[in-house]
């Protein structure tokens, strides 16, 4: 048990990590605004969450329809958080994001 949750967490800061890093490399690389960057970031960091859970933390098999309807629907929750994180730190409090 404790290796499974062990392989969730390195699994999941290796998704965020790529969520960060491609979201500012698009702000500063592709000039997108911030909430196109949070996508693309998002879009990345997807891919490497769902095949990394998949393969890695439960060791199933990557073509199951319901497994990947769930786990999408997880994630668009969590990228509406992230979005409206985005929104409010950039707007009313009125930070900057890198660009």
């Amino acid at each position: 048990m404790l290796q499974q949750v062990l392989k969730f967490g390195g699994v999941g800061v290796m998704a965020t990590l790529v969520h960060v890093i491609s979201a500012l490399a698009a702000r500063s690389f592709l000039q997108v605004d911030v909430q196109q960057a949070n996508l693309i970031g998002f879009v990345l960091a997807f891919v490497v969450s769902y095949t990394g859970h998949a393969r890695v933390t439960f060791n199933a098999p990557m073509r199951s329809g319901q497994q990947i309807s769930r786990f999408m629907l997880v994630a668009i929750m969590g990228f509406a958080a992230s979005s409206a994180v985005v929104w409010v730190v950039t707007g009313p409090i009125g930070l900057s994001f890198p660009a």
